[in-house]
């Protein structure tokens, strides 16, 4: 289904923006608490508002009370081949990698998967799973046949469900994902029984403090990292990089996207 953003009432007019120097003074829409906000808070030369969803900055960029999004380039891509009235603006404004947090006294575990990773970015399976991150387009996703170690030792790992699609839930309850992906390599490799645990973000920091969970992830990017050090979580080193882009309206005037895949 797709959903037309349209109303009688007058539009403000649409703001000329060719490249990232001309946001300058401008407003900028961006999702709560994520990557985006992270980065641009504190920037001077532009105004941020904040939304609880992608569908309200949508509107806000559609009616023109913001002059520009930002957001990553996963979330460009199936905007992008979801909807129409969308441009992104070059160059990429900054680049995040996404990580994992470990418990504070998971040290050890912490490193093994920080030298399980240097050793896995040099096989096929994670050019594979970059491949697959770098055409994502939101419409098709199957989770690659990872082995599992059932006979292995039990690591728990909390997964915000909410991120997709880094780390969501299938219709059959099971988590998938990006990030899961990489949750389930580390044991796969490693001897680890990865036991995924679907929850909320604000859950999962509470089960890490608490020693519920021994990991958490879903969609953290690494501009968190000195966040999770200050709540005596150990970041891990992240996976690989994703460039954050700021985008406008086309010339076309008005907005129209799949409701579906608005989140």
């Amino acid at each position: 289904m797709m959903l037309f953003f349209v109303c009688g009432c007058a539009k403000k007019e649409i703001v000329e923006i060719d490249d990232v120097n001309d946001l300058h003074g401008l407003k900028v829409g961006v999702n709560v608490a994520w990557e985006c906000d992270y980065v641009l808070t504190g920037r001077s030369d532009m105004e941020i508002y904040r939304y609880d969803m992608t569908a309200d900055m949508l509107m806000a960029l559609n009616y023109n009370n913001v002059d520009a999004i930002a957001v990553d380039d996963v979330s460009w891509r199936i905007l992008s081949t979801n909807s129409t009235g969308l441009e992104k603006i070059e160059p990429e404004f900054a680049v995040v990698g996404y990580i994992l947090y470990f418990a504070g006294d998971k040290g050890e575990l912490a490193e093994e998967y920080n030298s399980f990773l240097a050793e896995f970015k040099k096989t096929d399976d994670y050019k594979a799973l970059i491949d697959r991150i770098n055409s994502y387009d939101g419409n098709d996703y199957e989770m690659p046949d990872i082995p599992v170690n059932k006979d292995g030792k039990t690591v728990r790992v909390a997964s915000d469900v909410a991120g997709y699609p880094r780390a969501y839930l299938e219709t059959d309850g099971s988590c998938v994902g990006f990030d899961i992906e990489m949750a389930l390599w580390f044991g796969a490799k490693c001897g680890y029984n990865i036991e995924l645990v679907p929850t909320e973000f604000n859950e999962a920091i509470i089960g890490l403090k608490n020693g519920t969970y021994d990991a958490a992830l879903g969609y953290i990017s690494d501009v968190y990292a000195d966040e999770a050090r200050m709540c005596g979580f150990i970041p891990s080193d992240s996976y690989g990089e994703t460039p954050l882009y700021f985008v406008k309206k086309n010339t076309t005037g008005n907005i129209s996207i799949n409701s579906e895949i608005l989140g």
